[in-house]
């Protein structure tokens, strides 16, 4: 009971997965959909043993909240369970030291050793029925400003297959004609002057890959539109909004003097 009230209407678990994915540092994940189920792969930092076989403590220890890859990892597993979910299972690390648990039922998870071959983590959900549930994001693609509209974006390369045939892919890029990118301070950005004449800026914010809001703000001397990644931002209990703290404020003062760097590009 006290893990169900993690839960949040209209979010699926797969942007969740993704998260934890990026937040293991990951450089590749590949999504693929079969016939009776869904399953993750992707590297970065393993989930050890003792993480695994206490998955969901993280939301309760306070001493632990910068753990953010556990944090989603856990988040994900609660929203994997939709009435379709028959069976969940987690391994990572390499076999036969690394770590495995299963479960049929919320709360109902067993840890044991394992791990995989290629020590890449491996989420595979069971499913009795499709369900397009567990795709569900609190935002949909028409609200994503910038082009193309995906709800992942960022450092890791994503692809999402379908019984073996390739739905869709992103593959990190360097800044196209126009576009400044820029990695400082854990932000991951690209920024180009707007198609028409603007007196704010508009991004889109994505925290751990995935699309986490839009960001307004009146900016007149050097207005742009893009995108951002930054893990630091904070989401609303909702999981569908960021909140407006003192790291959304740096964030915008970054994006400020890139914008500033960017105009005295394209004027030159």
């Amino acid at each position: 009971e006290k893990l169900s009230t993690f839960r949040r209407r209209d979010v699926g678990c797969v942007m969740l997965f993704a998260r934890a994915a990026a937040a293991s540092g990951a450089k590749e994940l590949s999504i693929e959909r079969g016939s009776d189920g869904i399953m993750f792969r992707f590297d970065g930092r393993p989930f050890e043993r003792r993480e695994l076989a206490d998955p969901f403590g993280v939301l309760f220890d306070e001493g632990s909240g910068g753990d953010e890859r556990r944090r989603w990892l856990a988040l994900a597993m609660i929203h994997a369970w939709r009435p379709s979910l028959a069976k969940l299972s987690v391994a990572s690390g390499k076999a036969p030291d690394g770590a495995r648990v299963e479960a049929d039922g919320l709360g109902a998870e067993k840890g044991e050793n394992g791990g995989t071959e290629d020590g890449r983590t491996t989420v595979t959900l069971t499913l009795s029925k499709s369900d397009e549930g567990h795709w569900r994001h609190p935002a949909a693609p028409e609200l994503i400003v910038c082009n193309p509209r995906s709800h992942l974006w960022g450092r890791m390369a994503v692809s999402v297959s379908n019984r073996g045939a390739v739905e869709g892919r992103f593959v990190p890029s360097s800044a196209g004609q126009g576009e400044l990118a820029f990695d400082e301070d854990g932000v991951f950005g690209h920024i180009s002057v707007p198609p028409e004449p603007a007196l704010e800026s508009s991004l889109d914010a994505y925290i751990h890959g995935v699309y986490a809001g839009r960001l307004d703000w009146r900016d007149a001397l050097a207005p742009v539109v893009g995108k951002v990644d930054d893990p630091a931002l904070a989401l609303d209990a909702s999981l569908s909004s960021v909140v407006q703290n003192e790291r959304r404020e740096r964030l915008e003062e970054l994006v400020r003097r890139k914008a500033v760097a960017l105009a005295v590009r394209v004027a030159r």
